[in-house]
């Protein structure tokens, strides 16, 4: 959808940041940190680990792909909530365009897009972009 857009304008070269944020990783309180191989913050801090090489990956082939078109990328990856790293950003940014992929996972409740989406409409005065993913039900 971005490259899209950037057809559309009719632009030599457009540069975009693609932002990844990964949910700080759930940890069980309940499992005794005497049976455990790592203490609570080494395992936190691997596990964060892992999530930024993953996301990392995902967002180096995007931007492969874009190295076929006229867009630039750049990529960030945030571990944190979803809606308030976007918001952070966007807040950093005032001029960006922020385009947002929506599984609708809210249900009706949001109608057609979810509860990260719906804070950070509510949120920022930069232009929102939404784009409902495939598969999704509402």
């Amino acid at each position: 959808h971005v490259e899209s857009l950037v057809r559309q304008r009719g632009v030599d070269s457009v540069r975009v940041t693609i932002l990844n944020v990964a949910e700080t990783p759930d940890i069980l309180s309940g499992y005794p940190e005497a049976e455990m191989e790592l203490t609570w913050q080494r395992h936190v801090e691997e596990k964060q680990s892992w999530m930024r090489r993953e996301a990392s990956r995902y967002l180096d082939g995007i931007i492969d792909r874009y190295k076929r078109s006229a867009i630039i990328a750049d990529k960030e990856v945030v571990i944190g909530r979803p809606s308030e790293s976007i918001i952070n950003f966007a807040t950093d940014d005032p001029d960006a365009v922020i385009a947002i992929a929506s599984h609708g996972q809210a249900g009706s409740k949001r109608w057609s897009y979810g509860t990260t989406t719906d804070r950070v409409l509510h949120a920022v005065q930069n232009p929102v972009f939404l784009v409902r993913t495939e598969g999704t039900t509402s």
